[in-house]
């Protein structure tokens, strides 16, 4: 009799996160295109970029805003909810902080880099005030929600200062050269905001697939890494991007492979394999868990204008998705998402010369 009644309830459940999960991608994929939108006399230009990265932010805030609402309801969709803003997040980061002129001379005053650390930190403070709100609702029920609007105050300068600083209407100036630099710049908060999400979650190590049981594991593990090097080939016949390095020298390949490690394999897995994934698998079930997640992790994609590297990012969104389900390990998909990545912007551009 039990079963009976509780089955229903369950299903409905189940139905009232995919409402919420499914309305905040088609918001991501109506982001992503707005972002890539091409415009101006060259198609170079991306004329609605501030307003997909104002739905960034915005889908962050409410994400959080939602999770505090929905933690006495469901208190397994408010994690899911908290662990899926970091998609966007990732966005907000990659969009919000200036590609500064690392190896030319600056085109804009230096005096202007003290305004955009401010920007950073002020998105820090709104994210750590939602993180809080969740930690202390069940401790605080009136502290909670005054955490939300306080984070008001950051969130007004954050669009403020992110949004009108874009060369929206003119072609921008871009040096591949500056991105590295640029992406060591952003890993250190997106990072910070990773760690704050799993503590706050009470996710050990061990939850997250960055701890080995046996040392048979261990050689697993470097077998998945190898797959970057086809898949990262793969991509870059498809996109074709420019090198990211002056020269192919041991040096640069290993001062650029710690970045692209950081900014991108470890950040971008921890994001989507491990507390997104884990939540979403919790939360929806292995398959539609599985699905979800690499369809948002493919979303933010869109950015390339590319039909087939989308079809190619989803493939492999669900191969180290099934990956990291099966092994219950995340270093196999970090490993190999890097080397991927090097291959992709620091190897191949010079094979093809």
């Amino acid at each position: 009799m039990a079963t009976a009644i509780a089955t229903p309830h369950v299903e409905s459940v189940r139905i009232s996160r995919w409402t919420y999960l499914l309305g905040y991608l088609g918001a991501v994929i109506a982001a992503e295109i707005l972002i890539a939108i091409p415009g101006g006399a060259t198609g170079t230009d991306r004329p609605f970029q501030s307003i997909g990265l104002g739905i960034h932010i915005l889908l962050v805030f409410t994400l959080m805003f939602l999770s505090v609402i929905m933690q006495p309801k469901d208190a397994m969709l408010a994690p899911l909810l908290v662990a899926a803003s970091l998609a966007s997040l990732v966005r907000v980061f990659s969009l919000a902080v200036p590609r500064y002129n690392f190896v030319t001379a600056p085109v804009t005053d230096p005096l202007n880099t003290l305004p955009w650390l401010a920007l950073v930190s002020d998105i820090l403070l709104v994210f750590t005030l939602m993180f809080l709100s969740v930690i202390m609702q069940p401790k605080d029920a009136m502290l909670a929600p005054l955490l939300v609007a306080a984070s008001l105050a950051s969130l007004v300068r954050v669009f403020s200062l992110a949004v009108p600083r874009y060369n929206f209407v003119t072609a921008p100036v871009t040096d591949p050269l500056n991105t590295l630099p640029w992406l060591a710049l952003v890993s250190v908060p997106l990072l910070v905001s990773v760690a704050a999400v799993a503590y706050v979650q009470r996710l050990r190590p061990r939850d997250l697939g960055l701890t080995f049981a046996r040392w048979p594991e261990i050689v697993q593990q470097m077998a998945i890494a190898l797959t970057g090097i086809p898949l990262g080939l793969v991509e870059f016949v498809i996109l074709r991007p420019p090198a990211w390095i002056a020269g192919l020298t041991f040096g640069s390949l290993v001062l650029g492979g710690l970045v692209i490690f950081f900014a991108t394999g470890f950040s971008e897995e921890l994001i989507f394999r491990a507390i997104l994934l884990k939540r979403a698998v919790e939360g929806l079930g292995t398959r539609g868990g599985l699905l979800y997640v690499t369809a948002i992790f493919a979303s933010l994609h869109i950015f390339f204008l590319n039909g087939v590297d989308l079809v190619f990012v989803f493939a492999v969104g669900l191969f180290y998705g099934l990956i990291v389900l099966k092994t219950r390990n995340l270093w196999g998909v970090i490993l190999s998402h890097s080397l991927g990545n090097v291959i992709l912007y620091l190897v191949a551009p010079f094979l093809t010369h």
